[in-house]
């Protein structure tokens, strides 16, 4: 009897052993799982920026490149030529000024706080 009670607590024991074992591998490939997993949603996160920042640089390439190819047209060149003050031989430059209605709105638009606050003081001072 007590031989038999020895033999089952070897195999309690060796069960258990195994067990423990068992457990302890499942534990280390979970942690390792999770690991991965994390790393693999870091890694699709860096991919999809870095996807959104191709297309960004695709688009301004595709800018500049219609820059450039306007650039190299004639119209380009003569109309930023034109917006510094240039003309062509033989023509009269023309140069339009605000009418004096204008003129006189924005002065009294500049002018406008500044006499109300002065206005204010002198007939605080007139009182």
């Amino acid at each position: 009897m007590i031989k038999e009670f020895f033999k089952n607590k070897k195999d309690i024991l060796f069960l258990i052993t195994k067990i423990l074992f068992l457990v302890t591998i499942v534990v280390f490939l979970s942690y390792v799982n999770f690991n991965l997993y994390k790393t693999n949603k870091e890694k699709l996160n860096e991919l999809n920026t870095l996807k959104e920042q191709l297309s960004e640089q695709e688009e301004r390439h595709q800018e500049l490149e219609n820059n450039l190819s306007a650039a190299e047209q004639e119209e380009h060149w003569e109309s930023k030529i034109r917006e510094q003050g240039y003309k062509k031989p033989g023509e009269k430059q023309v140069v339009v000024l605000p009418s004096e209605k204008q003129e006189q709105a924005t002065s009294t638009e500049k002018e406008s706080f500044w006499s109300k606050i002065k206005e204010t003081f002198s007939n605080l001072i007139n009182l």
